[in-house]
């Protein structure tokens, strides 16, 4: 009898799994925010419990570093903090699953792109603005309608790296000619 061994997960497979997990717990909280869905709330607790062990997995295989809990002072208060050692910085952060989302984020940020799509490309970009520089609801939406009303789904699905400039100026032109009102000549 031949016993076989776990299925082990190779390192892509568990980075489109993260990102899976997180398309599909951010389409949740959309479609609830927009009033389409109710009573999700468990399946989003799910899948951000399932995203956190894998990224948590991912960033123990690499860390080397004790992850610690301690108390610092704020306002002349004893707040704790979740801390570590990264190179030569000691990030913080008032939870744990905080402090595992950075880590993630030092370790394979830049790897974890897969798709290179317009859409993938401006969608990530978009989910960074939102992150570090919280803009309005407004202006999140008006980059939305933006990238509806310039934006085909055939260039969408274009990948960035083999775009060229010619392409790009041509797609421009076109979309600028047919947006363009007709003057009339008399």
């Amino acid at each position: 009898m031949v016993l076989q061994q776990p299925l082990q997960h190779t390192a892509s497979d568990i980075f489109n799994e993260i990102r899976d997990l997180h398309f599909q717990r951010n389409r949740l909280l959309d479609l609830k925010k927009q009033g389409i869905v109710n009573g999700v709330d468990v399946v989003i607790q799910e899948l951000t419990k399932k995203e956190l062990k894998l990224k948590e997995q991912k960033v123990l295989d690499v860390h080397t570093y004790a992850i610690t809990e301690t108390t610092v002072k704020k306002r002349c208060q004893k707040v704790k903090r979740w801390q570590t050692r990264c190179g030569d910085t000691r990030p913080r952060c008032s939870t744990y699953e905080a402090l595992i989302d950075k880590l993630y984020d030092y370790y394979f940020g830049a790897s974890v792109i897969t798709d290179y799509s317009f859409k993938t490309m401006f969608e990530a970009a978009l989910d960074e603005k939102i992150r570090t520089e919280r803009p309005k609801e407004k202006t999140i939406r008006d980059y939305h309608n933006s990238y509806k009303a310039f934006i085909s789904d055939e260039f969408g699905a274009k990948d960035i790296r083999l775009i060229k400039p010619s392409e790009l100026k041509e797609y421009i032109q076109n979309v600028s000619g047919e947006l363009a009102p007709t003057k009339k000549r008399f």
